[in-house]
């Protein structure tokens, strides 16, 4: 866990909306920052990959993510109104107006101000700001038509407040600008920040990170060390035959036959050999005339 905290401080601050939620509710806040990610947006969850949330790191990790987001989203359930560390959240999103409050568990704001009302603030006195925030008829988004119908409602407040998605343009290249295809993939490794990253590259599978570098990772897309790691470590590795991956094209130029030319290196063009000339010098000695005659 200790290096996935030291590698967010490449990331905070980066985010525009933060998630706010009880380790109980964990499984929903995933599934809303999902959600909102397939908008575009750029958001901040605890479990998501970034840090342990139990961390000693917590305030410094989380806070400053705040302070830089538009939107704090609290997912309000008795065990979060119960928690001190979430309390605190709820009270730093009030302070700041930035505070949308979700009704989780239970799903439906009737149900929800009564359990509510029913805390003993005096035993919890941590509850009393979220508590008196309910009672008093503040804004509340119920839960029970989904959490798409939630991730609509964040959209609608962040269009309000005239923020357009960071990633709104991002989509994969042939797919006619539809969902993300590297979501896919990334999503299981609590990633998905990235998706835009790989979907502008046409990365549609891991296949074709193949023979990838750490520092290829995070030139490409951006990554963190620790996140460039941990999608190397499921890439298929190449063979010593094999060539690079697409985004990294590094083709062999050696001579598998030594004792060949290369055909990309031909030997350089000559002439014939050539032939000696051999002169002959011919002597021909011709016997002397004969003297006298009849």
């Amino acid at each position: 866990m200790a290096a996935a905290v030291s590698a967010t401080s490449d990331i905070i601050g980066s985010f525009q909306i933060v998630i706010s939620n009880a380790t109980i509710n964990d499984a929903q806040a995933i599934k809303l920052h999902g959600l909102l990610v397939d908008k575009g947006y750029t958001v901040f969850q605890q479990q998501t990959g970034r840090f342990a949330k139990d961390s000693p790191d917590w305030k410094r990790e989380w806070y400053p993510n705040a302070q830089a987001a538009t939107l704090i989203v609290c997912l309000l359930s008795l065990k979060y109104i119960t928690s001190e560390a979430c309390a605190t959240e709820f009270r730093v999103a009030e302070a700041k107006k930035k505070l949308m409050v979700v009704c989780l568990d239970p799903a439906d704001i009737g149900s929800f101000k009564s359990a509510v009302d029913a805390i003993d603030t005096k035993a919890i006195p941590s509850a009393s700001g979220p508590a008196m925030f309910v009672s008093a008829g503040g804004q509340l988004t119920a839960s029970d038509g989904g959490l798409e119908v939630v991730a609509a409602e964040v959209a609608k407040v962040m269009q309000n407040r005239g923020i357009t998605p960071k990633n709104a343009t991002a989509s994969t290249p042939g797919d006619g600008g539809g969902g993300s295809v590297a979501m896919a993939f990334l999503e299981p490794l609590n990633l998905s920040t990235y998706a835009p990253a790989f979907d502008e590259q046409g990365v549609d599978s891991l296949d074709m990170l193949e023979g990838m570098s750490i520092d290829e990772y995070m030139t490409h897309f951006e990554m963190t060390r620790f996140h460039a790691n941990k999608v190397r470590y499921l890439t298929p590795h190449p063979s010593p035959s094999s060539s690079s991956s697409p985004l990294n094209p590094h083709p062999s130029t050696l001579n598998p036959h030594p004792s060949a030319p290369h055909p990309s290196n031909p030997p350089p063009h000559s002439s014939p050999p050539r032939i000696p000339t051999l002169f002959l010098l011919v002597i021909v000695i011709l016997p002397p005339a004969e003297e006298g005659g009849r």
